[in-house]
């Protein structure tokens, strides 16, 4: 996505692993999968919502409350998703 000025830091596929990763790096946006597998990345959501991060969510899951109540505002991009939708949401939550 470097066509667009996206660089992607880091893929981590666990939310210690991200909070780790966070705990040294201020990336300007995230984008976290609902579902890690061995839990979901609410940790991680909670946290870049402290710092006042953007982020947003990319799940595969409907509106089957995956979603924590209190961050139903955080736009979402659905699985599998193309690239221009994903653009739009990064849009969304940057302005």
């Amino acid at each position: 996505m470097d066509d667009v000025g996206v660089t992607v830091l880091n893929t981590l596929t666990s939310s210690r692993d991200a909070l780790d990763f966070l705990a040294g790096s201020l990336p300007d946006f995230a984008i976290l999968d609902i579902n890690l597998g061995q839990g979901t990345s609410e940790p991680i959501a909670r946290l870049l919502t402290e710092r006042g991060t953007p982020f947003l969510f990319a799940t595969g899951y409907g509106d089957d409350g995956a979603i924590p109540d209190d961050m139903a505002a955080v736009p979402v991009v659905r699985k599998p998703f193309e690239r221009d939708a994903l653009l739009d949401r990064l849009r969304l939550v940057l302005g």
